[in-house]
């Protein structure tokens, strides 16, 4: 009787230091939880990312998960499908190397991708927002003009050579990739800036009626058309294009910049030293002035008014391309638009004095009161007793009561009731 209970003494002291040890670590156990929550936190962020599927297996099926627009899928289903089978074969798709769905009414291009064989795309005239050729490797020539499209990636169409994506919301074109490009159309667009030195071999360009304020055509000098007027462009240098034969009338058809008009007492003037450009290069019509009072100083680029003007009035100036002599025209007109009139005297005595900007500096007095004094300090409570003070940070996550001594504790306690079971059963 006694040996039963000795032993049931030492497992129940067994029992309770096992317990006593699990219950004091919850940190393990938020660690599992932690552990095994990480792959689903995983997934779920990978669940927001874009998948982007490659195109599945030949055949191809011609329905609406393929080609969710009717009118594509039906395009497709006609001339593509020569066996009228209702899929795509791997012969048939290679044998489809020029699309031209131009005024269809088509909202998606969806199913485009399966065309690896692709040369020639025409869409135009469509109700496209966007454009996924990334997996037409081969194609040659793509029109694209008057959609809705607001960004184009060919950068995986290095084979082009025949590119028209005008009349669009395009803000911006990388055709950096398109080394062998030698048509170029973005026009209509709300393209800020134009980088086409990788272009080499670009004969045609048309970048007009877009946002773009600097323009380096200095590499491509076999371009023999240049289409560049109603942008925002205050210089140009066309000297290394010598084959040029058109410019678009740049004298016709100009260039709008939006800028200031400076006036300091009597006098009224643009600063055109603003301006990444050639002051030599700048000059003015008086015919096209309202007075024959205006001037301009190349020395200071400045355009001195003989009278004032008003918001959204212009004055125009002429930039000199320093083009070949096949240009029928050479000087590039820009046109100034006034956006606001600066007072340079009233911004003189608008600028703070020092007495204002000596009163809006800190005051000085308040970092000291904000300093605890010496009572505070020797009032303060330690942060483990301010357990009713809102202001006390809260604790951080896997703070724990000190495990050690308790562990000590419980093994004290069973080496105390193993000691007591070996002496009564020796007894």
């Amino acid at each position: 009787m006694r040996k039963q209970k000795a032993k049931r003494t030492m497992m129940g002291i067994s029992m309770l230091a096992v317990m006593g040890i699990t219950l004091l670590t919850p940190s393990a156990g938020l660690n599992e939880v932690n552990a095994t929550s990480t792959p689903s936190d995983a997934t779920s962020t990978s669940s927001d990312m874009e998948i982007v599927t490659a195109p599945a297996a030949s055949p191809v099926t011609i329905d609406s998960t393929n080609f969710p627009d009717t009118a594509f899928r039906e395009w497709v289903a006609l001339n593509c499908d020569k066996n009228s089978d209702g899929q795509l074969s791997d012969d048939e798709i290679s044998q489809c190397t020029i699309i031209n769905v131009a005024g269809k009414g088509i909202a998606s291009l969806q199913g485009i991708e399966y065309f690896s064989n692709l040369r020639e795309l025409n869409c135009c005239n469509n109700n496209l927002s966007s454009l996924d050729v990334s997996n037409n490797t081969a194609l040659t020539r793509l029109e694209c003009a008057s959609n809705d499209i607001s960004s184009l990636d060919v950068s995986n169409n290095t084979a082009l050579t025949y590119l028209r994506c005008n009349y669009n919301d395009i803000s911006s074109l990388d055709v950096s990739n398109n080394t062998a490009l030698t048509y170029l159309s973005c026009s209509f667009n709300d393209i800020s800036s134009l980088d086409v030195s990788n272009n080499t071999a670009l004969t045609e360009l048309f970048c007009d009626f877009n946002d773009i304020s600097s323009l380096d055509v200095s590499n491509n000098t076999a371009l023999t058309d240049l289409h560049c007027n109603y942008n925002q462009l205050t210089s140009l240098d066309v000297s290394k294009n010598i084959y040029l034969t058109m410019t678009s009338e740049l004298w016709s058809s100009p260039q709008f910049i939006s800028v200031p008009m400076y006036k300091n007492g009597d006098e009224y003037y643009f600063d055109l030293s603003e301006f990444p450009i050639n002051r030599e290069r700048v000059s003015i019509d008086a015919t096209w002035m309202t007075k024959d009072g205006t001037t301009y100083n190349s020395t200071s680029g400045r355009i001195n008014l003989s009278e004032p003007k008003d918001v959204d009035d212009t004055v125009r100036y002429l930039y000199d391309t320093n083009g070949p002599d096949s240009l029928s025209y050479r000087k590039m007109t820009v046109i100034l638009e006034i956006s606001e009139i600066r007072d340079i005297a009233d911004s003189t005595t608008e600028e703070p004095t020092t007495e204002e900007s000596t009163t809006e500096q800190p005051i000085t007095e308040q970092p000291t009161t904000e300093q605890p004094t010496t009572e505070q300090l020797a009032v303060v409570v330690p942060p483990t007793a301010q357990t009713g003070n809102d202001k006390d940070p809260a604790p951080k996550t896997g703070d724990t009561t000190p495990i050690y001594p308790v562990i000590f504790l419980l093994l004290a306690s069973f080496t105390g009731g193993m000691t007591l079971y070996i002496r009564r059963k020796r007894s």
